[in-house]
């Protein structure tokens, strides 16, 4: 069955892994934001969020906060992990 990281603990070096169900989420803080077309993102932009190469993409509103964005998804999303990266439409 497919697992999934559902949290990093450097500390112990330990992965905690769960199933896709164990790790659903309405929202995700993303950082490290590659900006292509604009230096910032616009406050409260809803788009489009894909988190893995297959998946057809949630609708979400996203918040620049720093160098770091919230993403609030629409309707719950599953799989999202840590260390992800997310894609915005």
């Amino acid at each position: 069955r497919p697992m999934f990281v559902k949290a990093l603990q450097p500390d112990t070096p330990t992965l905690v892994l769960a199933t896709p169900f164990e790790i659903i989420r309405n929202g995700v803080t993303v950082g490290t934001v590659n900006h292509h077309k604009y230096s910032t993102s616009p406050s409260d932009l809803e788009l489009v969020t894909k988190i893995h190469y297959k998946d057809p993409g949630a609708l979400s509103t996203m918040v620049q906060t720093g160098d770091h964005v919230d993403v609030n998804f629409v309707a719950n999303v599953k799989g999202v992990c840590p260390g992800q990266s997310a894609v915005f439409y």
